[in-house]
């Protein structure tokens, strides 16, 4: 994993999805993520934030595959996500984010092309989420 101070590292996107928890689902610490995802995503980038929006956000987390990059922003306000990217690039985080152990029940994804939050379980499939998109 690369540490950097830098501005965003990407800024065109095509996929935006909130991913946030229940008021009763666990909140998962940045730091677990963080290393979780660095395991997955050998080339990890993260670029923590500093300054005023240090109160907003934790930083940004780039995550590139053969699939593309996906870019994740880890909220502090309210301890969510928020992930960008291309389609498949964000279905394969969200899919990675679903089956991973650390992530407690409760959890949701809204892509913002969506009438609805997709929840975030076990058993969530590329497919699931590509549809929830469109």
């Amino acid at each position: 994993m690369r540490v950097e101070r830098a501005s965003y590292l990407m800024e065109v996107t095509m996929s935006d999805v909130l991913v946030y928890r229940d008021a009763r689902a666990a909140a998962v610490e940045p730091g677990v993520l963080i290393a979780a995802a660095c395991e997955r995503w050998t080339s990890a980038v993260f670029v923590p934030e500093e300054g005023d929006l240090s109160s907003s956000t934790h930083g940004q987390l780039q995550l590139t595959s053969a699939q593309g990059t996906v870019l994740v922003e880890l909220l502090a306000s309210t301890g969510g996500l928020n992930v960008q990217g291309d389609d498949e690039s964000v279905a394969e985080f969200l899919v990675w984010l679903s089956h991973w152990p650390g992530l407690p029940p409760g959890w949701m994804a809204w892509p913002s092309q969506s009438p609805e939050p997709l929840p975030l379980s076990p058993g969530l499939t590329a497919l699931q989420v590509l549809d929830s998109e469109r």
